[in-house]
């Protein structure tokens, strides 16, 4: 599949979800609700997907072949996991998250403390977000 079309599948996926975007030469870009998070761009490489959260972090969404004991995960696997996580991320639904060094992350809000869930250790400065800005959690 080339980039472009994996582009033109995850657009119509995002249209169908409402979610409002613009053309950009790095790939989809929703508009900054929020100085300080940046704005929301859909990266594509190859068959991979990337979501880039510009001034926080991002999150690859990359598929691969089935191997014992776990399935394979498809383009459109990719596509669907990725613009589900957009319209969580624009819902206010994860926890966007930097370090005073500007390194960051997220995570999905009411998983804090699961073993798998991608909080920031423990330290001072650490700034947190949800897409419409900054959280009150923080």
């Amino acid at each position: 599949m080339t980039p472009s079309k994996l582009e033109h599948l995850c657009a119509e996926r995002l249209a169908a979800a409402g979610i409002a975007f613009q053309r950009a030469p790095e790939g989809l870009r929703v508009p900054a609700a929020c100085t300080e998070v940046g704005d929301l761009l859909v990266c594509f490489d190859n068959d991979e997907i990337t979501v880039d959260i510009e001034k926080i972090t991002h999150c690859h969404f990359t598929p691969y072949g089935a191997s014992p004991p776990y399935a394979a995960h498809s383009i459109e696997d990719c596509i669907r996991d990725a613009t589900d996580f957009v319209g969580a991320v624009l819902r206010d639904e994860w926890m966007l998250w930097r370090y005073p060094n500007g390194a960051g992350g997220c995570y999905q809000i009411g998983t804090e403390g699961e073993g798998w869930s991608d909080e920031p250790l423990a330290g001072e400065g650490i700034e947190k977000f949800v897409w419409s800005g900054r959280s009150a959690r923080a």
